[in-house]
């Protein structure tokens, strides 16, 4: 996945890529991207990117769906909680 890499970090306005991740769909992969965007920016150049970025990462040939993320910044707690386990499965 070196190509979604480059893909994601290309854009000069991308300040940083907070989370990268890639869930397995049969053979092919849902990629889920959060990157952070200058706080100025306005929306429409905002949803340029982010767009572009989804059409892109989306021309892998392994990525079934993208979804991308933007925010103004990245210090925040995680939206999402991460499950580390299967719910009533034994620890």
């Amino acid at each position: 996945m070196q190509k979604l890499t480059y893909l994601v970090t290309r854009h000069p306005k991308v300040k940083r890529v907070d989370t990268v991740r890639a869930y397995t769909f049969g053979v092919l992969y849902f990629v889920e991207v959060d990157i952070e965007l200058p706080e100025d920016l306005s929306l429409k150049e905002a949803h340029a990117i982010g767009e572009s970025l989804q059409i892109n990462i989306e021309k892998l040939v392994e990525v079934e769906r993208a979804f991308v993320h933007l925010d103004f910044e990245c210090d925040h707690k995680p939206e999402h909680s991460v499950l580390t386990r299967l719910p009533n499965s034994d620890p």
